[in-house]
C-alpha cells in the first residue's frame, strides 16, 4: 500500500480506478485504498502467462539490477530499490527513444553526479553494454545518493553551529 501510496498517488495525482489482476496482495491493499481515497479496483482475469510474458520479461532485468545494486545481498533490496528504479526511470529506452522519465514529465532529468563521479570520467567498457549492466552501474551510482545527503546535512549542521557562536 505504500508503494502505491507514495509512488503512485502522491507522486503523479489521485487516480479514480486502478487496474490489477486479482493477486491476493493486491485486493487487500486496493480494498484499503478504496475505503480511505475512494479508488475503484478493477479486477481482470486471473494470470495468463501468453499476455503477461512480454511485461514479464524485462522485471528479470529489474530483479538482476537490484542483485547488482545491493552486492547479491538480498535483505538490502529495499534499501536498494529506489536506486535501481530511478536508473532504470532516466535511462533512454529503445522502445520510447528516450527515458520514461523525459516521458511522463516532458524533461530531461538533473541527475545528482559529483562532477568528480561523472559518468564520462568512468572507463569505457571493453564492449556493448547491455540494459542490465547499464541499468546496474547507474543504479550504483544513484545508491551513493545517501552518502551524499548524509554530507550535505552534516556541512549544513556545522555552519548553522557555526553562526550560533
Amino acid at each position: 500500500m505504500d508503494f502505491i501510496f507514495q509512488d503512485i498517488l502522491c507522486r503523479y495525482r489521485a487516480v479514480a480506478e486502478l487496474v490489477t489482476d486479482n493477486g491476493t496482495p493486491y485486493i487487500a491493499t486496493l480494498n484499503e485504498l478504496k475505503s480511505k481515497y475512494g479508488i475503484t479496483h478493477i479486477r481482470i482475469s486471473e494470470y495468463n502467462s501468453q499476455v503477461n510474458s512480454p511485461v514479464e520479461c524485462k522485471h528479470w532485468d529489474f530483479k538482476q539490477v537490484m542483485f547488482k545494486v545491493v552486492d547479491g545481498d538480498a535483505l538490502c533490496w529495499p534499501q536498494g530499490f529506489y536506486s535501481a528504479l530511478w536508473s532504470e526511470r532516466v535511462t533512454t529506452t529503445c522502445t520510447l527513444g528516450c527515458s520514461p522519465y523525459f516521458a511522463t514529465h516532458g524533461v530531461h532529468p538533473v541527475l545528482p553526479f559529483n562532477i568528480d563521479e561523472a559518468t564520462y570520467l568512468v572507463p569505457p567498457p571493453d564492449a556493448i553494454l547491455t540494459d542490465e549492466d547499464l541499468l546496474t552501474h547507474r543504479g550504483m551510482e544513484f545508491a551513493e545518493r545517501q552518502l551524499d545527503l548524509n554530507a550535505l546535512r552534516q556541512r549544513v549542521h556545522e555552519a548553522c553551529l557555526a553562526h550560533m557562536d
